[in-house]
């Protein structure tokens, strides 16, 4: 009896629950490109001026914070763009 129940909810369980895969895609990290000194400067000052809003909730922090985010944001773009140029040409 149990090996027929225990057979019945393993076809069940293949025919629909469907096996959920590894949505990274293979990739070993975030950044698939080593980041130029310049910007892991300004990751670990963006890390910084988030911390400090947390502690203090203040908002000059926080405008600080986004400042430093847009820019991290424009030099990534940058250097992005950069690298698949120099592919091209």
């Amino acid at each position: 009896m149990w090996k027929k129940f225990k057979n019945k909810l393993s076809e069940s369980i293949k025919k629909f629950i469907h096996i959920v895969k590894n949505f990274n895609g293979g990739k070993s990290g975030k950044w698939s490109r080593p980041l130029d000194l310049d910007i892991r400067k300004h990751i670990r000052l963006k890390s910084k001026l988030w911390k400090k809003y947390m502690a203090t909730q203040a908002n000059q922090d926080f405008l600080d914070y986004k400042r430093q985010r847009n820019i991290l944001k424009r030099l990534v773009r940058k250097d992005l763009m950069e690298k698949q140029n120099a592919k091209l040409h």
